[in-house]
Order: C-alpha cells, then structure tokens, then sequence
C-alpha cells in the first residue's frame, strides 16, 4: 500500500534539470524526505535502464551510477508514490587535447592479467575502460563541488586500446618502476602520432604477484612479491600495474557491486592492495584511488599532506556506495607520501602497521582534492576546450625581486619542496583588481632546495627551481 500522495520528497544534490554533462557516467546522489518501510528507489534512464538503488535507512540517502548516452537523456526516479524527473545533456567535450588508455602487452607474453577468470586483453580492456571513464566522472564532480566554473573533466579520447610493446617480459620481469616507466614512455613518443595533444594512461598486462613468505602480509612485503608493477604518473604518461584488476568490474552498471564485494582476497594467490581490508571491493576502490592520485600527477599536480594527491585516495567506496567506511573498517593505515624520491615518479606507500584513522571529510564523502589541486585543474589546459598554445604568455620570476609576473591574471603559485610535495600555495582569486598579473614570494620564505610553481588563468604554466 502506498503512502499519503505527497509525503515522500525526492531531492537531488548534485544534478540539475536540463544540465549539460561532459562525462559518459552519471552518478546520481540525492535523499528522500518522509521515508517509509521502502528501503529501494527505482532509477529509470531513457526508459531502457533500471536500477533498483538501495535507499539509506537513516537519512534516506542513495546513491547510483549509470552511463549516458550522447544527447539528451531523461532520468526517472520512483520511490512509492513520488515521482520525480529530469533531463540530463551529455555533451561530448571538444577539446583538441585528449587522455587514452592503454593495455600493454609486452614481447612472449599472452596479454592475460593475473586473475583466476576472465582475464584475457579483452577482458582488461573493458576494466580499464570503466575505470577511466569513472575517473573522468569523479574529476568533473570535484570541480563542480569546488564551486568553480562548473563540471571540467579530461576529454577521452575512447575506449581502451591494446599496445604491443617490444619490452620482453623478463625484462619486464627486472626493471624498477622508474626504469618502465622510462621504457614505456619512449615507446609511446616513437611510435603513437600526437603525443603533444595526448596524454597516456597505460596499464601493465604482466604484472605478477609471487606470493609473500611475510604471515602478517605487509603492503611492503606485498609489493617487494610483486613484479612489473608500477604507480607513476608525470609528464604524458600514468603507467600502472594491473595486480588488482582482478577486482574490476566490465561494466559500468556494476561498479556499485564491486565497490561493495566483501569477498576475501586469496593472499597467498593474488596480490592486495586494499588498505588493509582484504577484500575485493577494498582493492577496487583504492587502485581507482591510485588512477585518481597518478592522473593527478600528468596534469601537474604535486603531492600534498591530504587529499587524493597525499594521504586519502583510498575511500572511493566511500563516495559511490552507502558503506559506513568508519564504522565497517576503523582505523586502517593511513598512507605515507615518501619524501626525498624525486617529483618525477610517485610511490604511494602504507606503513607497516596501524596508524591513526583517516582525517573525517563528510563533505566529500571521503574523496577530496585540496583547494589549489582544484584551482590548477579549473584552470589547466587539459580540462578546458578553448585554451589554446600562447606562443609567449609572459611569465618570468624575477629573482631579485623575488616577484611573479604575466600577461594574463595569475590564478595559482605553489611552493614545492625538492621532494615534490606542496609546502606552501597562495590562490589569486579573480575578483581581485587587474593588478594580479604580479605576485610576490614573501620576504621571509626562504627561496632553497623548492620549486616555485604558478599557473596563470589561461593554464600557462612557469616552474622556477632553486638548489
């Protein structure tokens, strides 16, 4: 039996009607008021895909991802007998400069992940192709969130292609990160055309957990068992490993499932890298953590003490599903960005041990960027169409000075440390008067051992390094 026609209120809180989407997936985030014994919503987009969504029974709270098609799309949502409608614009970004994906395969290898099923290229393809479409998506809704100008994304340039490296796999088998990534990144610049206006996201099809003798299972016993394996990302290149594409969904209508698999990872047969969790959704959500946290790096953006970019790339469980992350796991370790390992190449560690709970981030159902991560990104080339090559934009650091100066207004300056990581960042905010053109180091920072970064309101970008 139905309620009183009325009392249930369906609201959504990050869509609008009619609101033009860059991204293919959708993620739909939204409350009912007035609750009853009903636990399920029913999704309906274009009256050809349903989901039944899983309603809070606290707050009424629910949460569902579902892939657009190009155009106009129209959103149903049903919860007893409210009804509430809208129309969604998924417009596909115009943008000159692109982001692909890539599935390597190296020499005397058969392409096949190491799974217990389902692992053939094809297979990864589809993985990988879901994994960076939901990237694409979790970007936009940083942005948007941020208050900016809207929802800005990378543009993809398509689904997930196969490349055939001339590495071998015993190669592959000895080489550090540093020295794949190096390997890779030459092979792409030889052999793909417009590598100016593209940038790579390859995964590592041989990438081999041996099996730890460590009992207590470490996240550093783990990675020293594994081999070919890497998280980099700088330049045009996030190269990274597929150990835990095994916990990867196909599709995109199984993303919530997956994020939600609570089955045991056999440790003795395939690698871990949950955060401590063991599970298969717990390896999901964080390596999409560790995409997030390397594209991070290609579009310029340096370590922090927090955030996706530091500490907090593990909990995107904790934005696309209802999963209490606090109450289900409690203090798991928090990780550790390493200092003195150059900027060009990231690793992102745990430490052996428990160590104190994540930083509570309600506001951003436990994924965040930091403020100047989200200004760079707002203002950076790759997430605006019309941001064309400016030929000379003018930006010099005068040293004795010690004063920024442009052509255009000024949006970001950064002080990074010789380990890459964020130490200091002023935001020029464009209210301010036209004389934000300039800006200057303050007298009493000590200009030794960092790099000076700034980005201007056009996305030219000036670093200035100083010994």
């Amino acid at each position: 039996m139905c309620c009183v026609a009325g009392k249930h209120q369906i609201a959504l809180k990050n869509l609008q009607n009619n609101e033009e989407i860059p991204h293919s997936v959708l993620f739909i985030h939204g409350e009912i008021s007035e609750k009853c014994q009903r636990n399920t919503l029913l999704i309906t987009l274009n009256s050809e895909y349903r989901d039944n969504c899983a309603v809070s029974r606290i707050n009424g709270e629910f949460k569902s991802l579902l892939q657009l098609n190009v155009g106009l799309n129209k959103l149903t949502l049903n919860y007893c007998n409210a009804v509430f409608s809208i129309n969604i614009n998924h417009k596909v970004s115009k943008n000159t400069r692109s982001v692909t994906p890539l599935y390597i395969v190296v020499r005397n290898h058969d392409g096949c992940f190491q799974a217990r099923e389902g692992n053939s290229p094809v297979n990864a393809c589809a993985r990988i192709s879901v994994g960076l479409r939901m990237a694409q998506m979790v970007f936009a809704e940083k942005l948007r969130a941020h208050g900016g100008t809207g929802r800005k994304t990378f543009h993809l340039s398509g689904d997930c292609e196969v490349f055939n490296s001339n590495l071998t796999i015993k190669e592959a088998f000895t080489m550090t990160e540093s020295q794949l990534w190096s390997f890779f990144a030459r092979e792409l610049i030889d052999r793909m055309p417009d590598c100016q206006n593209r940038k790579f996201v390859a995964f590592i099809g041989c990438t081999r957990y041996c099996g730890t003798k460590d009992p207590a299972y470490t996240y550093e016993s783990i990675q020293a068992a594994t081999v070919a394996n890497a998280a980099l990302g700088s330049g045009g290149l996030a190269l990274l490993g597929t150990g835990c594409l095994f916990s990867w969904p196909e599709r995109i209508c199984d993303v919530r499932r997956c994020l939600e698999d609570e089955t045991k990872v056999p440790l003795d047969e395939l690698m871990d890298n949950s955060a401590y969790r063991r599970t298969y959704g717990g390896c999901f959500a964080t390596t999409i953590g560790v995409l997030l946290h390397e594209m991070g790096h290609i579009f310029d953006l340096a370590h922090c003490s927090e955030g996706i970019m530091g500490s907090n790339c593990d909990r995107v469980d904790q934005m696309l599903t209802l999963k209490d992350f606090h109450g289900q796991y409690g203090n798991v370790p928090k990780r550790h960005v390493p200092t003195g390992r150059g900027t060009r190449c990231t690793i992102v560690r745990h430490p052996g041990g428990m160590a104190a709970a994540f930083s509570a981030m309600s506001h951003s159902n436990g994924v965040y960027f930091t403020e100047n991560c989200l200004t760079l990104l707002d203002t950076h080339k790759w997430f605006n169409e019309s941001r064309e090559p400016q030929l000379d934009a003018g930006l010099a650091f005068n040293a004795d000075t010690r004063e920024i100066c442009g052509k255009y207004p000024l949006r970001l300056v950064e002080m990074r440390s010789a380990s890459g990581l964020v130490e200091r960042y002023w935001i020029i905010s464009t209210s301010e008067s036209t004389n934000n053109i300039y800006f200057s180091i303050p007298s009493h920072i000590q200009l030794m051992k960092c790099t000076i970064f700034c980005i201007d309101a056009f996305g030219n970008i000036l670093t200035e390094t100083f010994n």
